[in-house]
């Protein structure tokens, strides 16, 4: 952790990712946030999309696996707040959407360039990277899963596996008739 988080404190904070699906470096990520907010927000991105190449799993399913992937960390997923964010192709309607629901946001915590760009511009500081993205990524889970490499399962929190191991066949299915 660097060393201006490890000494600022933060009222509010919010993670936003699209969570296809939630791994480890998502977890990492809002331990951190966790540790150095006094509230959190998980922002679900493409909360419309499911059934997809890209987004294969429904925002319901996502927050689960969130939820199941923090058991047993620092993260009070009691206190935890979940918002679900649509796609509206418009920068700042796309951020006014979450400041309607979170105006006191300090801190964003992000490793998309876009999103860092969007909040900067609104005088919100942003944090990243947060986590080695050539190491683990969603995209790596979702192709080692269509793939059947159970290798997948080390990327990902233990409590999330179940989850996902739920859904592979209606995923698979759903994606390969997407195209």
């Amino acid at each position: 952790m660097s060393s201006k988080l490890q000494s600022k404190r933060y009222k509010k904070g919010i993670f936003i990712g699209r969570f296809q699906p939630f791994h480890v470096g998502h977890r990492l990520t809002l331990e951190l946030a966790y540790h150095v907010c006094d509230e959190l927000v998980v922002g679900i991105g493409s909360a419309q999309e499911s059934g997809t190449d890209r987004n294969p799993f429904p925002a319901d399913i996502r927050e689960e696996m969130i939820k199941a992937g923090l058991e047993n960390t620092i993260v009070n997923t009691k206190r935890l707040n979940i918002l679900k964010i649509p796609d509206v192709h418009d920068d700042d309607v796309w951020v006014d959407y979450i400041l309607t629901y979170h105006p006191d946001i300090e801190i964003v915590f992000t490793d998309n360039d876009w999103v860092a760009k969007i909040f900067k511009k609104r005088k919100i500081e942003t944090i990243s990277p947060l986590f080695k993205r050539a190491d683990i990524s969603s995209t790596e889970v979702r192709r080692m899963i269509r793939k059947g490499d159970d290798g997948w399962e080390r990327l990902v929190p233990s409590k999330t596996v179940p989850i996902i191991n739920r859904h592979i066949e209606k995923v698979t299915t759903e994606t390969a008739n997407a195209g």
